[in-house]
């Protein structure tokens, strides 16, 4: 697990650029380790929250309706692009 700051206005393709870039920094930092070494990496201790979603709730709720209020509008755009 790695952890960074999400910008306060950050849009969806904002946050892929800083995921991808965090994913590359985290493959250099573990790389060797990975192709010299059996022993499995220890458990980070994280402990996912919330409700799982399907495939079919994640995209439903990617959609545009006429009746969303102009914040939810908002929300769903930073969230789906």
């Amino acid at each position: 697990v790695r952890r960074f700051a999400v910008p306060e206005n950050a849009k969806f393709q904002d946050l892929e650029k800083l995921s991808y870039a965090t994913i590359a920094q985290m493959f250099a930092d573990y790389a060797r380790y990975l192709a010299t070494d059996d022993t499995p990496l220890s458990l980070s201790g994280e402990v996912w929250t919330g409700r799982p979603r399907t495939k079919a709730e994640a995209h439903r709720l990617s959609g545009i309706e006429a009746d969303l209020s102009e914040e939810e509008i908002v929300r769903r755009y930073r969230a789906f692009g």
